[in-house]
């Protein structure tokens, strides 16, 4: 593992280069995404449990109600396998929690070591998070356009740690912190090129237009005494380009339809006033 100011600079840099992808891609008047394979080709998607996530006072908790999330209705625990399991939620690639109703997904558990695709057949997290969220919204008659806030729970991966104890200084067990990031801030950039949420710019960006073309406003880093980091990401609706810039002039039959519809009602009262 590199030194935390290595750490920091590398991910600051790598960072700015997909966040100014998503900038672009969120200016461009292309309709289409970039193309991967589908989920169903190599991957489980057990059916979903109703189940709540988030404890009412807890920071994380707090956060999203400020936003008028629902901390008990409408939670839905997800699983991603690469094979049908007895339980779906053991040894499952990914754990979710999806809520289409107010537009979160709370990241739960990752274990890349239970994905047993050949590295050809294997999908990004990206990728995999945004057609799983596709997927559950059409189930669920939710708005895949809805998500509002992304949330990482459990933050342990060593680098992140390290780029984190850069930010903030030292802490321990017993800290709290609650902190927030906007694009305008170094840190900001530092924390989306950790490993736990560069994938999340890179949903954004390759699934720019499935997801409802959105932005990243801000990123809070929690942590309650005692627990691990959570970070929560607030999304925030960007100008839809195919509004404003359409890529291809389509005709409007139904406009033409009223046109000839006109032109025959005019025609009749010509002729009966002939």
């Amino acid at each position: 593992m590199s030194s935390p100011p290595l750490l920091l600079s590398d991910a600051t840099i790598k960072v700015r280069t997909l966040f100014n992808a998503l900038q672009s891609r969120l200016q461009s008047s292309a309709r289409v995404d970039i193309p991967s394979h589908s989920i169903q080709k190599c991957y489980e998607t057990p059916d979903a449990e109703a189940l709540p996530v988030l404890e009412e006072g807890s920071l994380l908790g707090d956060a999203l109600e400020k936003g008028g999330v629902d901390l008990l209705d409408n939670w839905w625990m997800t699983a991603i396998h690469t094979r049908p399991c007895p339980d779906a939620f053991v040894n499952a690639i990914y754990i979710h929690y999806f809520n289409s109703k107010d537009g979160v997904i709370v990241v739960w558990d990752v274990d890349k070591e239970c994905d047993m695709n050949a590295s050809i057949d294997r999908l990004q997290w990206s990728d995999l998070l945004f057609q799983h969220w596709q997927q559950f919204c059409i189930c669920q008659d939710g708005a895949v356009w809805g998500l509002r806030f992304l949330a990482v729970k459990h933050v342990q991966n060593p680098d992140t740690s390290s780029v984190l104890s850069s930010i903030l200084g030292s802490t321990n067990d017993q800290d709290t912190v609650q902190k927030t990031f906007r694009p305008g801030h170094e840190s900001f950039f530092a924390l989306l090129g950790t490993p736990n949420l560069k994938g999340v710019v890179r949903m954004l960006t390759e699934h720019c237009a499935g997801i409802g073309y959105k932005n990243i406003h801000s990123i809070q880093v929690l942590k309650q005494r005692n627990a691990a980091f959570d970070f929560l990401l607030a999304l925030e609706q960007a100008p839809i380009p195919n509004e404003r810039r359409p890529s291809v002039q389509e005709p409007d039959l139904r406009q033409g339809r009223k046109k000839n519809q006109l032109s025959k009602s005019k025609q009749k009262r010509l002729e009966r006033r002939a």
